[in-house]
């Protein structure tokens, strides 16, 4: 396959993957007044247990600056507790709160409850065949971002 035919494919599939998964999983994040940004870096928290805002901002592919606003606006409601690291204040750690986790207990439970007879009529491989592809796609992408032609050499014209 021609690479710009595959780039645009998947472009096309991850906007629509995308698209789908907030059409699906939005009105539950809603319930809990989060935005689907934040309710992905409160179950990141949640899932290592702590985090810095860096290694988060990593974790999640976004700027610090950014994933720290974020942080301070689910401080600020509740879901998350930040502290500054006793040996070197740049650093913020950040832990998931009692609420913020009631918040991550209940979206988890409404969707398995909505979700629940879709995933048993779907065939177990057909899910693992998903993944197992989504995984290829990951490892293919990132050999491609390894693979970058040596930034001191000249293009030819």
């Amino acid at each position: 396959m021609e690479v710009n035919r595959f780039k645009d494919q998947v472009w096309d599939l991850l906007r629509g993957i995308s698209e789908n998964m907030d059409r699906a999983f939005r009105p539950f994040t809603e319930r809990e007044g989060l935005t689907m940004m934040q309710a992905r870096a409160l179950i990141e928290v949640g899932q290592c247990g702590v985090h810095t805002v860096g290694s988060l901002g990593k974790r999640m592919g976004v700027a610090s600056a950014n994933v720290s606003a974020l942080c301070k606006r689910l401080e600020k409601e509740g879901f998350l507790s930040r502290s500054r690291d006793g040996q070197d204040e740049r650093l913020v750690h950040l832990a998931v709160t009692p609420f913020g986790q009631g918040a991550l207990d209940r979206i988890s439970t409404a969707l398995r409850d909505r979700y629940h007879d879709i995933f048993q009529e779907k065939d177990q491989e057909k899910l693992n065949s998903i993944l197992s592809g989504l995984q290829d796609l990951n490892d293919l992408l990132k050999r491609m971002g390894n693979d970058r032609p040596d930034q001191n050499k000249e293009e030819s014209v």
